[in-house]
């Protein structure tokens, strides 16, 4: 009879006794809270390997091996190296074996191979990866060799162990920002997590209130930011009337230590002041929540200000977090998202933004657009259409539940 595969599976999976495969499992060598150390895995490369990698990260039941079949499609789309690279800096090897073709005799018999190099030591096949068919004839062939199959569903957590019985196992988080940007061949290059200075959390609230209340002032401060480009200590004038709010923005600003003013001038100490003043801040809040939901054992990682590459290619992320093995990107703005005919039109974070999750996380990443300016209607929509969740006024003041409720979301 041929064994089942995760995608008949009833999405209500009840936890039953596991079958023989998987005693033999646990009769070998322990696991971790239901899932069984197995030695050797075998998977086969994908362009979507988060599932791979987190198969291969089960605490206490990581195997000693991951023997990957990669058809010639995916080594030379690059997909193979993902996988290994991915696997770098583990006590595990990588095994790379040609398949040849993916009809089923070509599948059994670089099975049959596998298994021949494993040296009688426990052996699962990981459902993920390659096509149905791949997975078919892969789930058929460890039924006849009675070895055990297992399927990482990420969308719903858990992780399905299919057989003549079937049982249903909570995925737990255990993938933090670089493993997950590493799933997808990414580096870090640079990144920030530490604290933000006592003195500059309290002005950073504050600030905040102040720009959802009157966000011409934010306009105002980045305007003269963008004047002392290069040269912080000139003083700038002023530009433009005296708005309400403007000079509770510059003592804030002051206290913080990034202004000086007077006279209807303004100066920045430092260049580094200077882009604090043009939208740091805003960055700096959003790394202050992050910082303290981590604490509060909210989130499992995070970084900020953070410098990825992938074959050269650079990319700047203003905030990243993780969240039960997914990877959520988040980017700040404090410049005018004007109307259409505008220059800062909102368009282009909104395609940048998903852009990033699209190659930095694949299908299980998602992103935010936090504004301090709200977007016009046609903007949101365009928004929802690309899956960009984006958030301003209420939404900045309450970063926190506003994370949670988001990332909670499948």
């Amino acid at each position: 009879m041929r064994a089942k595969i995760p995608w008949e599976m009833s999405h209500t999976c009840k936890k039953v006794h596991r079958g023989s495969s998987f005693d033999a499992c646990f009769a070998f060598q322990g696991g971790f809270m239901g899932f069984p150390r197995m030695h050797h895995h075998i998977v086969f490369a994908s362009g979507q390997p988060l599932p791979l990698v987190l198969g291969a990260s089960i605490p206490k039941a990581q195997p000693a091996c991951v023997h990957a079949l990669v058809t010639e499609k995916m080594k030379q789309s690059g997909h193979n190296t993902v996988l290994k690279k991915a696997l770098e800096g583990r006590e595990c090897r990588y095994v790379e074996h040609a398949l040849q073709g993916t009809d089923p005799e070509h599948i059994f018999s670089a099975l049959d191979a596998v298994l021949k190099q494993c040296q009688e030591q426990t052996v699962g096949v990981n459902l993920n990866g390659g096509t149905k068919l791949m997975a078919l004839a892969a789930a058929e062939w460890a039924a006849i060799h009675v070895l055990p199959t297992f399927y990482i569903d990420t969308e719903a957590r858990r992780i399905v162990l299919p057989g003549s019985t079937w049982e249903c196992l909570d995925l737990p988080d255990i993938l933090d920002v670089r493993t997950l940007l590493a799933a997808y061949g990414y580096k870090i290059k640079r990144m920030e997590d530490n604290p933000v200075p006592r003195e500059r959390r309290e002005v950073l609230v504050d600030m905040l209130h102040l720009a959802c209340k009157a966000p011409p002032v934010v306009r105002k401060l980045n305007g003269c930011a963008q004047q002392a480009f290069n040269s912080p200590k000139r003083m700038v004038k002023e530009q433009g009337e005296n708005i309400p709010g403007w000079k509770e923005m510059l003592d804030l600003c002051q206290r913080a230590g990034m202004v000086q003013y007077g006279n209807g001038y303004v100066s920045f100490p430092s260049e580094g002041a200077r882009k604090w003043c043009n939208g740091l801040w805003f960055e700096e809040f959003v790394h202050m929540t992050l910082y303290r939901m981590h604490c509060d054992k909210l989130i499992k990682s995070w970084a900020s200000s953070v410098e990825v590459y992938k074959n050269r290619i650079r990319n700047e992320l203003d905030a990243i977090f993780c969240r039960n093995n997914r990877l959520f990107l988040v980017e700040c703005k404090t410049a005018f998202l004007g109307n259409k005919e505008s220059l800062n039109s909102a368009s282009p974070h909104l395609y940048n933004a998903d852009s990033l999750r699209e190659r930095l996380g694949g299908v299980f990443a998602k992103t935010m657009l936090c504004s301090v300016w709200p977007l016009e209607e046609y903007e949101l929509e365009r928004a929802r259409a690309l899956g960009v969740e984006v958030i301003f006024k209420d939404g900045l003041l309450q970063l926190e539940k506003t994370l949670l409720r988001w990332s909670s979301m499948t």
